[in-house]
């Protein structure tokens, strides 16, 4: 059984060969160079109606890979490059555009996702004598959205490309070095983690260029930091239950074997829906013909889901079956599926409850009510305020801003912002909308007029006008 059970997953994962790195825990980055790598796909969004989207979230297409190239000794970008892959099955929807950029003329030259993995394959073909790891922001790209697409269009992948650092896995072990304590960072976002690390974050989120850059400067200030920890620690003696950054890869086929090899009864669930209900969780399982002993929730420092969950089943035989609802829809989201452990179980034992019951949904969402305009992230699902045209939680951009209606009174020298899908009341000081960054309209002549004890503006009227009364503690 074991051998070809093994041998269907390994397949699965559309590789050849089996010459990945050593993934042994080393007191440095085992790899000469980091290939920092980011996917887009075809997508859609109808929270109105969600069967009616243009994409299933399970079938999106890579429309760009891109990657950075970190040289691990200098601890800089040596090489860049930007593929577009023209999509086959699936359409590049408005909501995509808006998200990624990407629009019908960019796509219109681009090339198959064979091209595109070729020219990966081929750079890394041209080092020999080098030694090569991916990295990726979360685990979907490798794990997921690539290894399926692959193997349904008949591209083999090399095994490099079942081992990967994940940057939010990277930079959780470096809080935890620097802490002496398990640390997770606030967000898992890349702005999240850019913050965690003090990187400075440039581009647009969700260019595949511009992200991939962003996990390449993640992988060198992980590979700084830990550089900075043995210069002060002298004694290289990691804490116990702690793992050093940047030297332990994810490693896909050797999952799959030590869950075999320990006859594993978990699973583990990422990127579930943060409202889902036990009757959902349990609805997915018995359409695959699973029936599990128990289902867990990981909470966050809030005690909200954190969009992860286990399953136990009661026999080794139904986890390994489970496996292979990898990547399915649940409650309108794909989630991943990967081999687990009883050390997850024991790990999440103070962070790991009951997924909600219908009725708890109910009541909770009766405690947050959505007003006219307010949305739901498409990406982390967090409740927004119809003012926010980026995500609170993500910065993710707000699919359908909605525009502005003002609940206050104009004053001498407010102005309205002139973006039509914004429309934001700013007061007078404001040069930036404080909705949209948006620049102050050119023809504005309000302006701030200024002189020693006294503070006037010329109002849109054109009239001088005096704010009120300057108090103790106030300043120009």
């Amino acid at each position: 059984m074991s051998a070809a059970v093994v041998a269907s997953l390994l397949s699965s994962l559309s590789l050849q060969g089996d010459d990945g790195a050593d993934g042994g825990l080393l007191p440095h980055c085992p790899y000469d160079y980091i290939i920092a790598i980011d996917l887009e796909a075809t997508c859609d969004e109808n929270h109105a109606d969600p069967t009616a989207l243009k994409v299933p979230r399970d079938k999106g297409e890579v429309i760009e890979l891109s990657y950075a190239v970190v040289s691990v000794p200098e601890r800089s970008i040596v090489h860049q490059r930007q593929n577009f892959v023209r999509p086959v099955e699936t359409q590049l929807t408005p909501f995509c555009t808006q998200l990624t950029g990407i629009t019908e003329e960019t796509l219109q030259d681009a090339d198959t996702l064979r091209a595109a993995v070729e020219d990966l394959i081929s750079f890394i073909q041209t080092h020999p004598q080098s030694t090569f790891c991916l990295m990726a922001h979360g685990e979907w790209d490798l794990r997921y959205q690539l290894p399926r697409e692959c193997r349904e269009k008949g591209i083999a992948l090399p095994a490099q490309f079942s081992v990967f650092f994940d940057a939010i896995r990277e930079t959780n072990r470096v809080l935890s070095l620097s802490a002496g304590s398990p640390r997770q960072a606030n967000s898992t976002s890349l702005l999240g983690l850019c913050k965690a690390l003090g990187v400075p974050h440039e581009g647009r989120v969700h260019s595949g260029l511009d992200d991939a850059l962003t996990v390449a400067k993640i992988a060198i200030a992980c590979l700084q930091r830990v550089e900075q920890w043995f210069a002060e620690k002298g004694d290289g003696a990691v804490p116990p239950g702690l793992e050093l950054p940047m030297s332990l890869p994810i490693d896909l086929a050797h999952e799959i074997e030590e869950f075999v090899v320990a006859r594993s009864r978990v699973v583990k669930l990422v990127g579930i829906p943060y409202k889902v209900m036990d009757s959902q969780v349990l609805g997915l399982l018995a359409h695959a013909g699973l029936e599990p002993e128990s289902i867990w929730m990981i909470k966050n420092a809030e005690g909200r889901s954190d969009g992860r969950g286990l399953i136990v089943f009661h026999s080794h035989e139904d986890a390994m079956a489970a496996l292979s609802l990898n990547g399915r829809i649940l409650a309108d989201r794909a989630i991943l599926v990967s081999p687990g452990s009883e050390m997850d179980l024991e790990e999440t034992v103070a962070v790991r409850g009951p997924f909600m019951t219908e009725m708890e949904l109910q009541q909770s969402t009766q405690q947050t009510v959505m007003k006219a305009g307010d949305w739901l992230c498409p990406i982390c699902q967090f409740h927004n305020f119809a003012s926010r045209r980026n995500c609170s939680k993500c910065n993710a951009i707000n699919p359908a801003p909605t525009p502005y209606v003002p609940t206050q009174p104009m004053k001498p020298g407010d102005w309205i912002c002139t973006d039509p899908t914004c429309g934001f009341q700013n007061f007078a000081s404001r040069l930036q909308c404080m909705r949209c960054r948006g620049p102050r309209p050119a023809g504005d002549t309000s302006r701030h007029m200024s002189s020693p004890g006294n503070m006037t503006y010329v109002g849109q009227d054109g009239q001088l006008q005096r704010p009120q009364e300057i108090r103790p503690g106030d300043w120009c």
